[in-house]
C-alpha cells in the first residue's frame, strides 16, 4: 500500500508539473479515442487509406484546411464535444510548454548560466574587467588566426551581452563544475585575468586540473605570486611591467609607444610567432631573416629553442632552426607556414 501511495505521488506530481511523459501519454490517448470513436459513428471517409492522421494534426493545430471532414451528424456531435476541444486543449499545452522551454534554455544562456561543454578548441577568458577585457578580446579578434573561434567568458559578476563572446556566471573561478562549462576541458587557449593575483592563482591550478595541453596565460601584479606558479604549473605567465616602462619612457622617450604598437595586432604592424613544423627543419637563420624580410617585408627578431627554452635575439646568430622552435617577427600581417618556401630559407639557397 505505501508503494502504490509513492506511485500515485509521483504520478501526480507529474501531472501538476505537466510533465512531457504525462503530455505525450495523453496526446496519444486523445488521438486514439479520436480515432475509435470516429470509427463507431461510421466516419469511414476520415479513417481510410491514412487520412486520419493528416485530419487530426491539422484540425488539432487550427490550421484546419477543410478538404476533409465529419460528413454524419454522429461525427460532427463527436467532433463538437470531444475532438475539438480537447484537441485544442492538447495542442496549446504541448506548444505552451515548448516555447516556455525553448526560452528558458536561452535565458539560461543569457543570464550566464549555459553549459558550453560540448564546444571544442575555444578560447576561454577566466575573469572580467569591463575596459581591459573588452580590449583583449579585440585584440584576440584582430589576430588572424582567431575570426572562427568560439571565446568563452568566465566571470563572477554579470557582464553586458555580446556577440564577440559566450558567458558563463560562475561562484569561482576555480569551481570545477563552472569550468567545465565554460568549456575549460577542450579548449585551445586559456587567459587567465582574475581581480586578485591570489584568484589568479587557484584558477589557474583548476584549469590546469582539468586541461593539461591548452595553452595557458596567466596575469599577475605580483612577481612573487608568480614565482610560486612557475615552479608547479605549466603555464606562460605575464607580470604587470608598468614601472619598467615608466622608466624607459623617462630614459628613451616614445619607446612605450613602440612597444604598445608592437604588442597590439590592430595598429598595422605587431609582433607574431610562428612554429616551426616537420617540412620546414634543418633551417638557417640569416637564410630565414633574409627570405621573409624580401617576401613579406618582416623583421626576424627571436628564435625561442623547443629543445631549452631559450630565446635568442642576436641576428649574427647563425644557428640551425629545428623542427619545434619558435621564431618572433614583426610584420603587417600574420604569415601562415603555408606561404613559406621553406627549401628557399635552408642554408645558402637565398
Amino acid at each position: 500500500m505505501p508503494r502504490f501511495g509513492l506511485l500515485f505521488s509521483r504520478l501526480y506530481l507529474k501531472c501538476v508539473e505537466l510533465d512531457w511523459s504525462i503530455l505525450i501519454a495523453v496526446v496519444i490517448a486523445h488521438y486514439m479515442i479520436s480515432y475509435i470513436g470516429f470509427n463507431l459513428v461510421g466516419e469511414t471517409n476520415l479513417l481510410h487509406d491514412g487520412v486520419f492522421p493528416y485530419y487530426y494534426f491539422t484540425t488539432v493545430s487550427t490550421v484546419g484546411y477543410g478538404d476533409i471532414s465529419p460528413v454524419t451528424d454522429g461525427g460532427r456531435l463527436f467532433f463538437v464535444v470531444f475532438v475539438l476541444p480537447g484537441g485544442l486543449t492538447v495542442f496549446t499545452v504541448v506548444l505552451g510548454k515548448a516555447v516556455g522551454k525553448f526560452s528558458e534554455y536561452f535565458r539560461k544562456k543569457a543570464n550566464g548560466m549555459g553549459d558550453f561543454s560540448q564546444i571544442e578548441d575555444a578560447i576561454v577568458i577566466v575573469g572580467y574587467h569591463p575596459q581591459r577585457t573588452k580590449k583583449m578580446i579585440a585584440e584576440i579578434k584582430a589576430s588572424a588566426n582567431s575570426q572562427d573561434t568560439t571565446i568563452v567568458l568566465m566571470s563572477l559578476k554579470d557582464v553586458p551581452r555580446d556577440t564577440d563572446w559566450r558567458f558563463v556566471k560562475a561562484e569561482s573561478l576555480s569551481n570545477l563544475d563552472d569550468l567545465k562549462r565554460a568549456a575549460i576541458e577542450q579548449a585551445q587557449q586559456v587567459i587567465v585575468y582574475a581581480d586578485t593575483d591570489d584568484q589568479t592563482l587557484t584558477s589557474v591550478l583548476a584549469v590546469r586540473s582539468l586541461n593539461k595541453s591548452a595553452h595557458l596565460v596567466c596575469y599577475f601584479t605580483d612577481a612573487e605570486k608568480a614565482d610560486l606558479l612557475s615552479n608547479t604549473c605549466d603555464a606562460e605567465i605575464i607580470v604587470s611591467s608598468s614601472v619598467e616602462l615608466v622608466a624607459r619612457e623617462l630614459t628613451d622617450p616614445g619607446s612605450n609607444t613602440v612597444l604598445s604598437d608592437l604588442m597590439s595586432a590592430r595598429s598595422g604592424i605587431s609582433t607574431f610567432s610562428l612554429n616551426i613544423e616537420d617540412h620546414s627543419s634543418q633551417l638557417n637563420r640569416q637564410s630565414l631573416t633574409q627570405y621573409i624580410a624580401e617576401t613579406f617585408g618582416a623583421t626576424l627578431i627571436s628564435v625561442k629553442s623547443g629543445s631549452n627554452g631559450n630565446y635568442v635575439y642576436d641576428p649574427r646568430n647563425n644557428d640551425r632552426i629545428n623542427v619545434g622552435d619558435i621564431i618572433f617577427y614583426i610584420s603587417e600581417k600574420r604569415i601562415s607556414s603555408d606561404e613559406i618556401d621553406w627549401k628557399a630559407c635552408q642554408h645558402g639557397t637565398v
